[in-house]
């Protein structure tokens, strides 16, 4: 039970640090027009991701524990290099 405690403290902060940082990323490079409009995506974005846990879980069974998760691994790679491509790109349209 305590450790339970203990990592629902510990993921609990990972995932505050993780909305600051965030949020502080989209104000930076969202327009000042469009701030809102992206920051309510941003908060659709991170909270959609609370549904991964009960999609692996429901994905398991059939596919088994390491392959859902695999396929969670597989779409933070995707979402990782669409990320990295449009920064690539925005920085070859803005050169600083």
């Amino acid at each position: 039970m305590l450790s339970a405690a203990a990592a629902a403290l510990l993921l609990g902060a990972g995932y505050g640090l993780c909305l600051v940082v965030g949020l502080e990323e989209v104000q930076r490079l969202a327009d000042p027009d469009e701030l809102g409009a992206v920051v309510a995506l941003f908060y659709s974005l991170a909270y959609a991701g609370l549904v991964v846990p009960y999609l692996v879980a429901l994905a398991a069974p059939s596919t088994g524990n390491a392959n859902a998760l695999l396929g969670v691994a597989g779409a933070v790679v995707l979402t990782l290099v669409g990320v990295l491509v449009g920064e690539r790109r925005r920085a070859l349209r803005n050169p600083a």
